[in-house]
């Protein structure tokens, strides 16, 4: 008892400063605890934006370009100048461009924006997304999907429509999200590519081209949730992840291996595949446009995205 009173003070001190460090570490549990409760809700969303200290890793790609170059150089000089490689590394931000000038008819591509200018707009009250609506005739379209085979009148939700056009890339699905947006009449604020100031021209033909840098803005857009809600981005990334189209960025990728993504074809002029991939702690961005014919672009496509994924391998 006489040794306790003598060391009172130092005992009283040794008590605060072991709450304290127990506090800390109780602090960083339930911090990385909240961290992965987030992150599961949220699997395929930025997780910068779900974690309040996230590490960026600062890689230098310089070998990874001149991989992707000397393959192109390899198909000829007129031929790899009409390919289009962007790349963004999405931890740093570091990205690679090859030849970032060439605009491409976005096509299809054209589809992740609509639908996100769908959700959108129910989620500002202007549209109900789970409402069904009858199939128009002048909806119907045998191009890509096969929602024409329903016929006129089939009843559908625009949120079904949504991911058959992300899915499926269909047509049809798409003309109809198209007059509901017409008739939601969304302010220029509300539409995602004004929304994001992203550059693009309208063609002649009343057409979009947009450059691989450019619309890969659109998908980082999705990733970080930034013009949609985390609920309606993650389960737009969820269905892209789903794309029925497997000859280009996803190949030569593993089959278990994450990657949402969306393909854009013009006729036989301008094909086109972009997206995420999702390599553990390693997500990155890839975009590829190539003004070609198929087989052989979606093949360039398909060996560009198996360089760069090799390349963190």
């Amino acid at each position: 008892m006489k040794f306790l009173g003598k060391n009172q003070k130092a005992i009283r001190t040794l008590l605060v400063v072991g709450i304290f460090v127990c506090g800390l570490v109780l602090g960083q549990l339930f911090s990385l605890v909240k961290s992965d409760n987030v992150a599961s809700e949220y699997p395929l969303l930025a997780k910068r934006i779900q974690i309040d200290n996230p590490n960026d890793v600062r890689l230098n790609f310089a070998e990874l370009e001149n991989e992707i170059s000397k393959y192109l150089g390899e198909l000829g000089e007129q031929n790899a100048s009409k390919v289009s490689v962007y790349f963004e590394y999405l931890p740093s931000g570091v990205s690679i461009n090859i030849n970032e000038n060439n605009n491409s008819i976005a096509a299809s591509l054209m589809k992740l924006p609509a639908v996100m200018n769908i959700y959108k707009a129910a989620e500002t009250g202007k549209i109900d997304i789970d409402k069904q609506y009858s199939l128009a005739p002048e909806w119907l379209n045998r191009e890509y999907g096969t929602l024409y085979e329903k016929g006129a009148g089939y009843r559908i939700t625009a949120r079904e429509a949504a991911r058959l056009a992300l899915v499926d890339s269909d047509n049809t699905a798409l003309l109809m999200l198209w007059d509901l947006l017409e008739e939601a009449q969304l302010s220029e604020h509300s539409q995602s590519l004004n929304y994001l100031d992203v550059s693009y021209s309208i063609v002649e033909d009343g057409r979009v081209q947009i450059g691989a840098r450019s619309y890969s803005s659109i998908i980082k857009c999705l990733y970080l949730a930034c013009f949609n809600t985390k609920d309606d981005s993650e389960l737009m990334l969820k269905h892209l992840s789903e794309s029925s189209f497997t000859n280009r960025i996803t190949k030569y990728l593993p089959k278990d291996l994450t990657v949402a993504h969306k393909i854009g074809t013009f006729s036989e002029r301008y094909q086109s595949d972009c997206g995420l991939v999702y390599v553990p702690n390693q997500n990155y961005i890839l975009c590829v446009m190539i003004e070609g014919d198929d087989p052989e672009a979606s093949e360039t496509i398909a060996i560009v995205s198996k360089l760069t994924y090799e390349f963190f391998k």
